[in-house]
């Protein structure tokens, strides 16, 4: 079953409409399953996806902390900036890294409570706005995508050791790195946070996803979508796609260097789909006076 939230504000010169959605995955179910998987509450400025290391001790329990955490900080940090036009945009950075950073520490201290929370850990992924800029942050792979002018373009560096060989193909890239283990995620002792800034323009559309949709929908597929639908549909049809991977199970049968049985016994695993959630943020002119 999937949420829905969307809202509606304005900054100066421009206004954002925004829709998300966070779903267990159609084919998983509780108790069996649970949504490891968390998303902000919808706040005016900020937005921030997390997902919870599969494997890792209550995944869904430390990534709804980072999130709960984050909001709070970057809440107050918001409203300390809103209405400041000449904000120098490096300390807006430094600020956003040094809040997670201290979210990473709350999140690595709480692991040292109880044996049940020592693998106490999740991806994190923020997008701050403020006077028509956008200020992406991650941990992890959970990614901020931009769509402009037909072009998708990541914002976000995954945390994996890719491995790059220029005589794979990008599709076959994309199903030799689709499992690579992390280097580094919110609860760790330590992290390195990747920033990016860039100007928004009319009609730019943000978009915010974990791995529960990068893994299972192309990104072809998203630029089709970003290019092609409402955006009111946006989450909708990724969900539809999520479901249906076919594409990417495609990928998967043809790619995979296992033994014929044991790559179906994959694929068939795969096809339960994964914890996903998405947020879209489309950038309209608005009122000059805002």
């Amino acid at each position: 079953m999937s949420k829905h939230q969307d809202a509606k504000h304005s900054s100066k010169g421009l206004e954002y409409l925004v829709d998300s959605s966070t779903s267990i995955g159609k084919y998983r179910t509780p108790p069996e399953y649970v949504n490891e998987d968390s998303k902000s509450s919808g706040m005016k400025d900020f937005y921030i996806i997390a997902d919870g290391l599969g494997g890792h001790g209550n995944g869904d329990f430390a990534s709804g902390f980072a999130v709960w955490s984050l909001e709070k900080s970057l809440l107050k940090f918001s409203r300390l900036i809103r209405g400041n036009n000449n904000i120098d945009e490096d300390y807006v950075v430094k600020e956003i890294e040094r809040l997670i950073k201290d979210t990473n520490s709350h999140v690595h201290t709480l692991s040292k409570f109880s044996p049940i929370l020592r693998d106490f850990k999740t991806t994190i992924a923020t997008v701050l706005l403020h006077r028509e800029k956008a200020y992406v942050s991650n941990v992890g792979d959970s990614r901020v995508y931009l769509h402009r002018n037909k072009e998708l373009i990541l914002l976000t560096k995954d945390d994996k050791n890719y491995e790059n060989d220029e005589e794979l193909t990008e599709d076959e890239i994309m199903i030799k790195n689709r499992k690579v283990p992390m280097t580094q995620s919110i609860g760790s002792r330590s992290v390195d946070i990747h920033s990016n800034v860039i100007n928004l323009y009319p009609e730019d559309k943000i978009l915010m996803v974990t791995d529960g949709v990068t893994d299972y929908v192309h990104e072809k597929e998203l630029k089709k979508i970003l290019r092609c639908s409402k955006f009111k549909d946006v989450c909708k049809e990724i969900n539809r796609l999520a479901d249906h991977p076919e594409m990417v199970l495609d990928l998967l049968s043809k790619y995979r260097k296992e033994d014929r049985g044991e790559t179906m016994r994959y694929i068939k695993e795969q096809e339960k789909g994964d914890n996903r959630t998405m947020l879209v943020i489309y950038a309209k002119k608005g009122d000059s006076n805002a």
